[in-house]
């Protein structure tokens, strides 16, 4: 599966509010410690403001925080804000021969099977990933 570069600074990005909760943190900061493009990351941030993932505060010690907690962010939330395809199954012409119209089912049903997945699988879990594998170990 290829995963868009907007979708992984969007992650990124989540990530690091995540970490950060409940203070807030500017597009600027996060893209210099993810070395990541400032214009990109503005667009994808302002995307997931949209979408209601994050909330936004002008002026000092302001910038993006999380909306909700991150337990309550789902992969498939994440998806619908970022990569639009997602949003909904794409309905195919009634007028298919049978193969394409068993074709489709088998696609829309996949395709539903991939939602009801990413749903279940929330932001948390890229915390605790992330945690996991940032443990520092000291040997003797």
């Amino acid at each position: 599966m290829k995963i868009s570069k907007r979708l992984e600074y969007g992650l990124d990005f989540l990530l690091a509010l995540g970490l950060r909760w409940p203070d807030y943190g500017t597009v600027a900061e996060i893209a210099e410690r993810n070395q990541s493009p400032h214009k990109f990351l503005e667009a994808v941030a302002s995307d997931l403001r949209k979408s209601g993932l994050v909330d936004v505060k002008r002026g000092s010690g302001g910038g993006y925080r999380l909306a909700l907690e991150i337990k309550e962010i789902s992969l498939l939330d994440v998806l619908s804000a970022l990569e639009p395809e997602w949003r909904s199954v794409e309905r195919r012409d009634s007028n298919a021969s049978q193969t394409e119209k068993a074709l489709n089912h088998f696609l829309e049903e996949a395709q539903s099977k991939i939602h009801e997945t990413a749903s279940q699988i929330s932001l948390s879990q890229l915390i605790d990933e992330y945690r996991k594998n940032n443990v520092i170990m000291y040997h003797i």
